[in-house]
């Protein structure tokens, strides 16, 4: 729970509102606990504020405005903190059950069966989510020189970047199966697009939220493509500095209530325990306090 009890301040907007008859179902004054105050708080809107605000003002006389209008700003101040994303109608936010993601990524190496196995083995954890990468290998990739370096059964082994991801590209039809076992086991089936083309054919799947990986966080042109489709977005901002960040979400919406997740990450693999500086969150919550943040693992 956000709050274990209510505020004075809160008590007085409960109150104040509930005498006055606004136009929103606050229940009975007396009755209103700290769980309550926060499923009032999230059903409101710009929409349903000002209407409040113009009832209430046509309610008192010219000395009670000024009170009535420091009452609608903590409802306002509240409204932004307690903000809710939903995905597939689970909401997350503050005073909600944590919204777990299990990454999926390459790591089927390319089988069908395995991403649906992996999807099974999500749902039996319990997470909420399970995402993967969709992407062809040829339209990222343009140098076919460019080598990789990665350590595999405790071996180093260098290959080509090319052949590496194309082995690990699946076809429309492993995305088909895999977002009906998605749906076969009630799972929430995500995918991060490398393109506009891959969010397309993401879109006739039938995916419900955008994730975005830092790479791409600074691609305003895409992010902007995305954004016109109305679905939230989880958007990683490893390597990006504050001025990035403010240029980012300003630009897809996010600080206008367009529905976001920042995630906080080190673009490191594995990060190390001392670079994963989850303090970062302070600096994130001041900045940025009407954005729902979250936290893309890369630690072992």
């Amino acid at each position: 729970s956000l709050v274990s009890t209510l505020s004075k301040d809160q008590e007085e907007v409960i109150t104040t509102l509930s005498k006055l008859g606004c136009a929103v179902n606050l229940g009975k004054a007396e009755s209103v606990t700290a769980d309550n105050y926060i499923k009032i708080i999230q059903t409101l809107n710009e929409d349903t504020l000002k209407q409040m605000s113009d009832n209430c003002l046509e309610l008192v006389d010219g000395k009670g405005i000024s009170r009535i209008k420091r009452i609608i700003e903590s409802l306002w101040l509240d409204m932004w903190r307690m903000k809710i994303v939903k995905i597939n109608n689970i909401k997350i936010g503050r005073g909600t059950k944590p919204f777990i993601i299990a990454e999926a990524g390459i790591n089927h190496n390319g089988s069908v069966e395995k991403a649906v196995k992996m999807v099974k083995t999500a749902k039996n954890a319990g997470v909420s989510a399970i995402k993967f990468q969709t992407f062809k290998a040829h339209e990222f990739i343009s140098d076919s020189s460019l080598t990789h370096t990665y350590t595999s059964q405790g071996k180093s082994i260098t290959e080509s970047q090319l052949d590496l991801f194309k082995r690990c590209e699946l076809s429309n039809d492993d995305f088909y199966k895999i977002k009906k076992t998605c749906d076969d086991e009630k799972i929430i089936f995500l995918s991060t697009p490398q393109n506009k083309s891959d969010l397309d054919f993401l879109l006739e799947l039938g995916v419900s939220a955008i994730k975005v990986g830092s790479d791409d966080f600074t691609n305003i042109p895409l992010l902007k493509y995305y954004s016109k489709t109305k679905l939230p977005i989880i958007i990683s901002c490893g390597m990006a500095n504050l001025s990035e960040i403010q240029t980012t979400l300003t630009s897809i919406g996010a600080l206008n209530n367009y529905p976001t997740i920042l995630m906080l990450t080190t673009s490191e693999y594995p990060t190390s325990m001392k670079n994963a500086n989850l303090l970062k969150f302070k600096t994130l919550s001041k900045y940025f306090p009407n954005v729902i943040l979250g936290y893309s693992d890369h630690t072992q």
